[in-house]
């Protein structure tokens, strides 16, 4: 049996995101013994690697790798914003570790998290029970219009992507509010060539339905 979360979090996350998990799980293990009680099977605290998927371009790597959803090799390739390497990374700090994927025999796994959004504390409830869970989905986009001068392109004749990515993201506000438990989020938007005075050629957004 094990319990656990993750440590890593995404940027204003909250200090509690994952970690509370894991800190809970040693806590459990911490009581256990100083009360002397012996488990009739094996008890384990996990801390699953780059949940969140903040460093390294997917989330759940931890996870999906004891899971062998993906190949081990390929999670290992993966890169960073950074450039830095998965494998090379885990090897550097000594976690890559010689236990071979399916040879951590677990019947069950138990997380307890902190929730990060308003509902327990809106509600005056201290503690939630979850009965179901989130299917994430990640979507990419880039609309590419006609870069040029902000000055000088009179409005009728622009092709600025951005019109375009405006009504996109107001759109997709509304079919998520048309779904009570579903959520969206556009969390990164960039522009190219990012200039003050120049139309953009090419908008680039991220978007997390749930």
């Amino acid at each position: 049996i094990a319990t656990g979360s993750h440590l890593d979090t995404q940027p204003h996350g909250g200090k509690f995101d994952g970690i509370y998990g894991v800190m809970a799980g040693l806590e459990v293990i911490r009581t256990l013994n100083d009360v002397g009680v012996e488990t009739e099977i094996p008890l384990s605290v996990i801390n699953w690697t780059n949940e969140e998927g903040v460093r390294f371009p997917t989330g759940l790597l931890g996870s999906t790798a004891f899971a062998e959803h993906w190949p081990l090799e390929k999670l290992h390739q993966l890169r960073s914003v950074d450039g830095s390497n998965f494998g090379e990374e885990l090897a550097r700090i000594g976690y890559c570790g010689d236990l071979k994927l399916g040879e951590f025999a677990m019947t069950e796994f138990y997380e307890a998290h902190i929730e990060q959004g308003p509902v327990l504390e809106n509600e005056n409830t201290s503690i939630g029970v979850v009965t179901g869970g989130q299917g994430a989905i990640w979507t990419h986009i880039t609309l590419y219009g006609q870069g040029s001068h902000a000055g000088t392109t009179p409005m009728e004749y622009r092709k600025d992507p951005m019109m375009g990515a405006s009504r996109i993201i107001t759109e997709l506000r509304e079919i998520i509010r048309s779904h009570s438990a579903a959520v969206g989020t556009v969390g990164r938007l960039e522009t190219y060539p990012a200039s003050i005075n120049t139309i953009p050629g090419s908008v680039f957004f991220t978007v997390d339905t749930r």
